[in-house]
């Protein structure tokens, strides 16, 4: 019953984060015998939630609200329940730490071996499919998914990308239900 547009802009991005992942962890509980949050077909398109006095699903909430507020940084808060997502934090987003937590989030998934990589031998760097799926607003702002990457990731991959010719390919998603501890 949040009226969202009397809340600032962190006030906002962070609500609609927590809303999007509670949303998530609702419709996982709602679908106990789903392996993947794809073996329901209206998961992220149908299935509505009421958010703000309106009724919206997954997908209206990231690209309608959450993707307007910060493109790029949110990619890292908001969790669709896949193995290949980034992780859900175990608190709530606030105004006060939104940006801070989404830039930790950004830092732990790029240099998180098992959603991305750097290939040294072959100069190679893979990426998440999230990357791909979403290259523009990545690109918004930085010009380039990989100037985007080089703002997070750790300095010694940092400087093997600055000095070689590093090209990127997208590692395949696994959308099997993650399990956290």
């Amino acid at each position: 019953n949040t009226n969202i547009d009397s809340l600032d802009k962190n006030e906002k991005l962070s609500f609609l984060i927590n809303a999007y992942n509670a949303f998530v962890i609702k419709n996982v509980l709602e679908h106990k015998n789903i392996n993947s949050p794809l073996d329901d077909k209206n998961f992220f398109k149908s299935k509505k939630f009421k958010l703000d006095g309106k009724i919206l699903s997954l997908d209206e909430i990231e690209h309608n609200y959450v993707l307007k507020i910060e493109p790029a940084l949110s990619h890292f808060g908001l969790v669709c329940g896949a193995i290949s997502c980034p992780k859900l934090i175990p608190k709530a987003y606030t105004a006060d730490n939104v940006i801070s937590q989404l830039k930790i989030n950004t830092i732990e998934f790029i240099n998180n071996k098992n959603k991305n990589y750097l290939d040294r031998k072959n100069k190679i760097l893979y990426l998440s499919k999230i990357f791909n799926w979403f290259h523009k607003y990545f690109e918004y702002d930085n010009s380039s998914v990989k100037k985007f990457v080089l703002k997070y990731i750790n300095q010694k991959d940092k400087e093997f990308i600055q000095k070689n010719n590093v090209s990127i390919k997208f590692i395949e998603y696994d959308w099997k239900l993650n399990s956290q501890n």
